[in-house]
């Protein structure tokens, strides 16, 4: 994926949507889907070519984004709940990884510059495959997020089904203002949401009824395009035919360990397929993008008539700072009807739809705001937005790169400030952010991508942090930069994947840790740096143990035995270790037995003389 694409992927126009218990019903008859999972499918099209009013004339989207989130997930997410997602994300991989046994155990040796290609070949594809699930969930952790407007939705859609014993009862209650999730009360988010209504019809439910879906939408005496009848389960017998399990929007989704009696859309005929893709693009073209409009020439009216101006710009010059001390009755710093928040959102508004210039002035604009109230967090995102601003104008790399190291030494401040305050989850975000569009630049920013990668890998202790998950992660993505940089930094790779295997042993991860220390191997087997080398494929075997991999670990350990580079001493040790492993193994496998090996024991006067003899 593009980093264009994968940027407006974490940054798609949001739909709030509330939904009845009845069309939840009909809906769950897929293998379970929600409405919103059942409608996130169907949000995405790459072919749009849909124009779009902002304040500087017309801008074409190449692609439209709608993601459609539940009024009953619309919250903030703790730091307690991002560490469980983000060690569940790496957790299935390792498990995947015994499954598959793909654990490069057997990889080409790196020398030189020119053995980087041929071992990057032996490794097979792309080493981190769950990095982008990892990414994924940072950037997830952020929602509702008090730092950002981007999740402020931009329509209400509102879903009954037509089997409701009182359909236009339903949908006042579910528009209704106390129905709305806590952030709206709380000051953040503004109320005035425009809303959409949607009929969900059963087509064999109520076949041999008398309900009429579409009379029920018209008694609603609705303005135009504000809403419309969606025909689903036209099909009586299930069929498989899924577009849900990959989907970057679709969440929440049951694990794949857990019995599926039925396919996800098992009952949706491809006419339905059609009418919820039909009906998802004129709500998007006819509705969200007019009220996305609307609500951007407001929004700049606002911010023209206060902040712009020879007279506002000298008023907010000697603007005073906002009153921090009287936060304490109120949940935000900054409510949804404050000049900065206003600004945020025009920002939010304008990058969404490809307008980053307008963006980029607005972001520059509120962030002077926040620095003067000394909001360093809210300072920081902002930052960050003017950097992603900048890469996608194509801007010069000295001004990203400022931008970026503005966020991170922000960050620093604040954590000397204050210790006890938890900024793990924004480092992280900085350091995936910044890594993503350095390494998408020249090969000669790498070492950049790298170095934020290693800020963000240093922003939390693994022994103390459910988030320290981070550290392992980024240390590893890290070497991968450092490996693909434009001179190739292979040393300093196998040094960051000992650190990163270290990180994963403590953390619990065993594959991951056995993954990272074989690849270090490939750096140290054949250097003069032999006591780093045993170090290494000492731990690989004893991990390989933990893994029940004792044959593979059997194997790693006479490489040290034979490499003829120990004293006597050593060598005796290493004997010692490497006859315990075959020992041991022999007891729990007495009727398997290792081929080619066989265990002989001598007893003397002063000691025990142990000795494994290789058959050839």
């Amino acid at each position: 994926m593009e980093l264009s694409e994968w940027i407006h992927t974490a940054h798609a126009p949001i739909i709030l949507l509330n939904a009845s218990d009845e069309a939840q019903r009909i809906c769950r008859k897929n293998g379970g889907l929600s409405v919103d999972q059942l409608l996130n499918a169907f949000g995405v099209f790459p072919r749009a070519d849909t124009p779009v009013r902002t304040i500087n004339g017309h801008i074409t989207l190449p692609e439209l984004r709608l993601r459609f989130i539940s009024a009953s997930k619309f919250k903030t997410s703790s730091s307690e709940e991002a560490a469980v997602k983000l060690n569940h994300v790496v957790a299935t991989s390792a498990s995947s990884l015994m499954a598959r046994s793909v654990l490069p155990l057997d990889l080409a040796p790196v020398t030189t510059e020119d053995d980087v290609a041929p071992f990057l070949r032996s490794i097979g594809g792309d080493p981190m495959p769950w990095y982008s699930a990892f990414k994924h969930e940072v950037m997830e952790s952020f929602q509702c997020d008090d730092t950002s407007m981007m999740y402020h939705p931009h329509a209400l859609l509102l879903v009954v089904s037509s089997t409701e014993a009182d359909p236009r009862g339903t949908f006042h209650q579910l528009g209704a203002p106390a129905n709305l999730p806590s952030v709206f009360h709380d000051g953040l988010y503004d109320t005035n949401v425009p809303k959409y209504y949607l009929v969900l019809h059963d087509a064999v439910e109520t076949q041999h009824t008398s309900i009429d879906a579409g009379a029920i939408y018209r008694n609603l005496n609705l303005p135009p395009n504000s809403g419309g009848v969606v025909r689903i389960n036209s099909l009586s017998a299930p069929v498989a035919n899924d577009v849900w399990s990959h989907h970057p929007y679709v969440r929440g989704l049951r694990p794949s360990e857990e019995e599926q009696p039925l396919p996800y859309g098992c009952f949706l005929s491809d006419d339905d397929r059609l009418a919820l893709r039909t009906m998802v693009w004129e709500f998007g073209v006819k509705f969200v993008l007019p009220a996305m409009e609307a609500k951007l020439l407001s929004l700049n009216e606002t911010v023209a008539a206060v902040r712009k101006g020879v007279r506002n710009a000298l008023k907010a010059w000697w603007r005073k700072p906002k009153e921090t001390s009287g936060t304490l009755n109120r949940v935000y710093l900054y409510r949804f009807d404050s000049i900065e928040s206003n600004m945020r959102l025009l920002a939010d508004i304008a990058f969404v739809i490809r307008d980053y210039d307008l963006a980029y002035n607005m972001y520059k604009l509120v962030r002077d705001d926040y620095k003067n109230d000394k909001a360093l967090l809210h300072c920081a995102h902002a930052s960050e937005s003017i950097a992603l601003c900048l890469y996608m104008m194509k801007g010069s790399p000295a001004d990203i790169h400022h931008a970026l190291d503005t966020t991170a030494a922000i960050y620093a401040r604040l954590q000397v400030a204050s210790p006890t305050l938890s900024l793990v989850r924004h480092a992280a975000r900085t350091a995936i952010l910044s890594s993503e569009i350095f390494s998408h630049m020249l090969s000669e920013h790498m070492d950049a991508a790298s170095a934020a990668l290693i800020r963000g890998s240093s922003a939390t202790d693994p022994k103390l942090s459910g988030l320290g998950i981070c550290s392992a992660v980024f240390l590893e993505r890290a070497a991968y930069c450092d490996l693909q940089a434009r001179n190739p930094k292979f040393r300093k790779y196998g040094f960051r994947m000992v650190m990163a295997g270290h990180v994963y042993s403590l953390l619990g991860y065993e594959p991951h840790a056995a993954r990272c220390y074989s690849c270090a191997r490939a750096v140290y087997a054949n250097s003069r740096w032999h006591h780093v080398d045993d170090h290494i494929t000492g731990t690989l075997a004893k991990q390989l143990v933990g893994l029940a991999l004792p044959q593979q670990a059997i194997a790693l350990l006479l490489t040290r035995i034979g490499s003829g580079r120990h004293a006597k001493g050593q060598q005796l040790t290493l004997l010692a270790e490497f006859y315990d492993l075959v020992s041991e193994y022999l007891q729990d496998h007495s009727a398997v037995g290792i081929s080619n090996f066989h265990v002989m024991e001598s007893g003397g006067q002063s000691a025990k003389v142990r000795r494994v003899c290789l058959l050839v």
